[in-house]
């Protein structure tokens, strides 16, 4: 299954608090992706860089934060 994305994509990853996650998540910022926030069990009220990380994707992000897409690292 192919999900794509464009510049105007806003993400959400799951699974940032394993060692993938957070390499992935990080090459996805620095090559110009609008990551929003994160979803980890273990991760609540932490950030990683700027990305704010929730315990469960239920959780609020800001209003202005529509996510469509979600990028998932187990």
């Amino acid at each position: 299954m192919s999900i794509l994305i464009n510049k105007k994509s806003k993400l959400l990853i799951q699974g940032i608090t394993g060692q993938e996650g957070q390499v992935h998540a990080i090459e996805m910022v620095k090559s110009g992706s609008k990551v929003v926030g994160a979803v980890s069990p273990e991760g609540k009220g932490k950030k990683l860089g700027r990305i704010p990380i929730l315990d469960r994707k239920s959780t609020r992000l800001n209003s202005s934060h529509r996510v469509i897409s979600y990028a998932v690292f187990c």
